[in-house]
């Protein structure tokens, strides 16, 4: 009987010790379930979505496209550093600017080993960093579903995925911008001095990727000065013109005395014709952001003193145009937009719904007129007109099948050759941006990048061929602005060959084959 009853008693205990065991578990699943879905909210779920679908589409076929000449300039340079941890380069010239990404490189390459993938993968990640810290910008000035039309324009904007897909540092630049853009909007709430130096230290780094960073500091005196903080703006006064001064005879070479006029250029061909409806709501948007809200009015005097310096230079004041020097400026657009796409669906009204209108309505429009917005995978990407993308893959290809020990190669881009062949080569002068000044040729007749011997004669060519076979590549830029002499001989000597190699962006790079002379 004793025995039954202290039986009973174990199953009660047990039955007891259960019951408590699954309350705990309950309450601790509950808990964890709460706290799931209170960070696991509609925004963050949708910003989530944002993000993976735009690094996927960065990260789709990342090395389909072949390397194109400023994507070798920067391996040249990486490779510098990696050989003598200075930008000294074969030809003996320094690199004197623009050198964090470079940098990154080089140790990317100490640590991984080369490849294509591998270096657009450094452009890849702050593409992609770029996409949540855009949310958190227009959060924080404004509403969190600006953030996420923001994100969204950043996402899947086409040049913000083509040139993060590039061995360039424009993207990185952006990242940046819009991390300094951050710690700007962190002290203006705060006033803690901890942020001001965060974002020094951001605006520094920026300056080391481009030099023309060097414009966000009269933005922020001008910032200062409409805070009325002028003993801080007196300070800043006194370091910028400094700066300016010693900037001004460092690159003086860089400016344009005569000023010349690619306002429209700009405005018209890039930001309208390449954006769409963004641009006209990116203009009205920041007029109605600079007279809403008082309190922030002076951070954005800073965002369009910014954009407009660069604008006034790069128009009137640079020797040559680019749509992506004024790529940096992307995001100050699509913040502007992003506002009034918003607050045209109903400022009132916080349902997440506003927001997916908002974007979906603009993403219909722009599919069927300017198609500015990339939302399907694509595996290459065509920059702009002035970006020469031939296919030197393929011609590199066929260059290392047909090259034997004796033969020499000729072509305006010796780094390519060195980067593809590691084959050493002959330099042909020539002139990226159709500048007269602006010869790729230094004082000792070697190549700036390589340090390869410049080729400037026939006589030359044919003195290499009484050795072996000669070998020219030559792009559709080359054929343009290279050396014409040689350029002419290449294409009309009687008894050479080529063959030509098409790219998807439509340029054309040929090798012509120039046989030995025989005695």
């Amino acid at each position: 009987m004793c025995g039954f009853i202290l039986f009973c008693d174990e199953i009660k205990f047990i039955h007891f010790s259960s019951r408590i065991i699954f309350n705990m578990l309950n309450y601790f699943y509950m808990a964890l379930f709460n706290k799931i879905k209170q960070i696991l909210n509609k925004e963050i779920l949708l910003l989530s979505s944002i993000v993976i679908w735009g690094a996927f589409l960065r990260l789709y076929y990342l090395g389909a496209d072949s390397l194109w000449i400023d994507e070798g300039f920067t391996i040249t340079q990486a490779n510098a550093i990696h050989k003598n941890f200075l930008p000294l380069l074969d030809s003996g010239e320094y690199v004197n600017r623009d050198l964090l990404l470079p940098y990154l490189l080089a140790i990317i390459k100490y640590f991984k080993g080369t490849s294509i993938e591998t270096y657009r993968l450094v452009s890849v990640v702050f593409g992609i960093l770029c996409i949540p810290l855009a949310y958190k910008i227009g959060k924080e000035v404004f509403q969190k579903n600006v953030g996420l039309i923001f994100a969204f324009l950043i996402s899947f904007s086409y040049w913000q995925i083509a040139w993060s897909r590039q061995i360039r540092a424009y993207i990185v630049l952006e990242f940046l911008v819009l991390l300094a853009i951050f710690f700007l909007i962190k002290y203006h709430q705060t006033q803690k001095n901890k942020f001001l130096f965060f974002l020094l230290v951001s605006i520094g780094l920026t300056i080391t990727t481009k030099i023309s960073a060097i414009f966000l500091l009269p933005p922020l005196l001008i910032y200062f000065l409409a805070q009325k903080n002028y003993k801080t703006s007196a300070v800043f006064a006194f370091v910028f013109i400094v700066i300016g001064f010693l900037g001004y005879f460092y690159f003086r070479h860089d400016f344009s005395f005569l000023p010349n006029n690619y306002l429209t250029y700009y405005l018209i061909e890039y930001y309208w014709l390449k954006l769409g409806l963004v641009f006209p709501l990116a203009i009205v948007g920041a007029y109605w952001a600079v007279y809403q809200n008082k309190y922030w009015r002076s951070f954005h005097l800073f965002l369009l003193s910014f954009f407009f310096l660069n604008i006034t230079f790069f128009s009137f004041f640079y020797y040559v145009n680019q749509k992506r020097y004024l790529f940096v400026l992307l995001p100050i657009i699509f913040l502007y937009a992003a506002i009034l796409l918003y607050y045209l669906a109903g400022k009132k009204k916080t349902q997440l719904l506003i927001t997916i209108f908002s974007i979906s309505l603009l993403a219909f429009i722009d599919v069927f007129s300017f198609k500015s917005l990339q939302i399907i995978p694509q595996r290459q990407f065509i920059l702009e007109d002035y970006t020469p993308q031939p296919n030197f893959r393929s011609a590199y290809q066929f260059l290392q099948k047909s090259l034997k020990p004796e033969d020499s190669l000729i072509s305006p881009y010796p780094y390519m050759d060195k980067i593809y062949l590691n084959h050493p080569s002959y330099a042909l002068a020539i002139s990226y941006t159709s500048k007269e000044s602006n010869e790729s040729i230094i004082a000792n007749k070697k190549e700036y990048y390589s340090g390869a011997p410049e080729i400037s004669s026939i006589g030359q060519i044919n003195s290499l061929r009484e050795t072996g076979d000669v070998y020219v590549l030559l792009d559709t830029m080359a054929h343009s602005r290279a050396n014409q002499k040689i350029v002419q001989y290449a294409r009309e000597y009687t008894l050479s060959q080529s063959i030509s190699f098409s790219a998807f962006s439509g340029d054309i790079i040929t090798v012509y084959r120039l046989p030995r002379i025989e005695e």
